[in-house]
C-alpha cells in the first residue's frame, strides 16, 4: 500500500502533466493560427503585386471601376477567411481544453477515491489494532486480578 505522501505526490504529478498537455495544445493551436495568418499575408502580397501589374494595363474608367470592384471583393473574402480561421482555431482549442479538463477531472477523482480508500483501510487497520491491544490489555489485567 502506498503512503499518503506518495499518493498525493502522484496526484500532483498527474495534474502537472495535464497542465503541460493543455499548454502544449494551446501553443500548437497558436502555431497553426500564425501559419495560417502568414499564408494569408503571402497571398495578399501576391495579389497586390498582380493587381499593381494589372493597373498599368487599364485604359478606361470602366476597366478601372471593374478592377476596383474585383480588388475590393477579394479583400472582403480574405478578411472573412481570416476571421473564419481565427474562430475555428479558437473553437478547436476550446474543445481540446474541455476534453483534457474532463480527463483531468476523471483522473483526479479516481486518484482521490483511491487515496480515500487507502486511508480508510489504513484507519480501519489502525482501529482494529488498537482495539485488539485494548482487549488484550484488559484480558491480561483481568487475568492478573483472578490469578
Amino acid at each position: 500500500m502506498q503512503e499518503p505522501q506518495t499518493q498525493f505526490f502522484d496526484l500532483y504529478r498527474s495534474g502537472l502533466r495535464t497542465m503541460n498537455e493543455l499548454m502544449k495544445n494551446s501553443l500548437e493551436t497558436t502555431e497553426r493560427l500564425q501559419n495560417q495568418q502568414l499564408q494569408n499575408v503571402r497571398s495578399a502580397i501576391e495579389e497586390t503585386t498582380r493587381s499593381s501589374g494589372q493597373l498599368g494595363d487599364i485604359r478606361t474608367l470602366d476597366e478601372l471601376l471593374a478592377a476596383q470592384a474585383k480588388l475590393a471583393g477579394s479583400q472582403v473574402q480574405r478578411t472573412m477567411d481570416f476571421w473564419s480561421n481565427v474562430w475555428r482555431a479558437a473553437g478547436d482549442s476550446q474543445i481540446a481544453m474541455i476534453s483534457q479538463m474532463q480527463s483531468l477531472t476523471s483522473r483526479a477523482t479516481q486518484d482521490v477515491v483511491r487515496l480515500a480508500t487507502a486511508q480508510a483501510s489504513t484507519m480501519g487497520s489502525a482501529a482494529r489494532d488498537a482495539s485488539n491491544a485494548v482487549r488484550e490489555s484488559a484480558e491480561r489485567s483481568q487475568h492478573r486480578k483472578t490469578g
